[in-house]
């Protein structure tokens, strides 16, 4: 399975690298299945990624734009984010992804594998459950901090009394699943979407990147995460390593 992660990857990038910041790739051409506008660059990716899978057979697919697909007799899941991180790929921000994860049921917490690539330099962060997570075939592992004051987070804050002067930085980088990946490498502390809003497909393949990497992924309140793996299915999200998941959940204590 962790092939077949692999091999959609390469079609969406083969597909997506010709079009990304040009003006026909943000041309919207539908709705997705999530009830969000579809935009050219994200049908194109999923169109290919779906020819993959389709001709693997045996699947149960969930994705952003087409929503459910089954094929054959389904024995795993495979949860698919073609873009994600289209405002940047159509606008000319070089931080975009497609996520890929395979899960052994119906739920974000049987992921088996996940394979998230950067689209603009073909770089991957992949895990297997119970086998670690890793960078461009090297191991990753979460950091350490503990105290808020010295984190650099990512993320998304919309909440009434929430101070983010409380941590030392704060990016908004537009593409969830890469920000979770670099939670999981350590280059950030943690990562908080408190919108309620964050998709199962945007989360569910970075997230056993975060825990095979040490980390510790919940919702908002601190609460395990046991969401079904369908288009619908939102959720907020905090991730980090344990150390430092505890310091983003006594910042948001006060707000939430």
């Amino acid at each position: 399975m962790q092939e077949l992660c692999n091999e959609i990857a390469d079609a969406v990038e083969e597909v997506v690298s010709p079009i990304a910041g040009e003006v026909r790739a943000g041309e919207v051409v539908g709705m997705g299945a999530d009830g969000t506008p579809t935009k050219q660059i994200d049908e194109v990716a999923e169109d290919r990624a779906l020819d993959v899978i389709r001709d693997h057979g045996d699947l149960r697919v969930v994705t952003e734009e087409a929503g459910e697909c089954v094929y054959g007799d389904p024995t795993h899941t495979v949860v698919l984010d073609p873009v994600d991180g289209t405002y940047n790929a159509t606008n000319g921000i070089p931080l975009y992804s497609v996520a890929v994860g395979v899960a052994d049921g119906d739920s974000v917490d049987e992921m088996e594998y996940a394979h998230v690539r950067e689209l603009t330099s073909g770089r991957a962060y992949t895990a297997e459950r119970g086998e670690g997570a890793y960078f461009e075939g090297e191991p990753i592992e979460v950091g350490d901090e503990s105290t808020p004051a010295k984190m650099s987070v990512g993320g998304v804050y919309n909440i009434e009394g929430f101070d983010p002067t409380r941590f030392k930085r704060v990016r908004l980088l537009g593409c969830s699943s890469l920000e979770l990946c670099y939670v999981a490498a350590g280059r950030l502390d943690g990562f908080l979407d408190m919108r309620s809003r964050l998709r199962v497909i945007d989360f569910a393949a970075a997230k056993l990147v975060v825990e095979e990497a040490g980390g510790v992924v919940t919702d908002g309140y601190g609460d395990e995460l046991h969401n079904v793996i369908a288009p619908d299915q939102r959720s907020t999200v905090v991730a980090a390593g344990p150390k430092a998941h505890d310091g983003i959940l006594d910042v948001l204590g006060g707000s939430v």
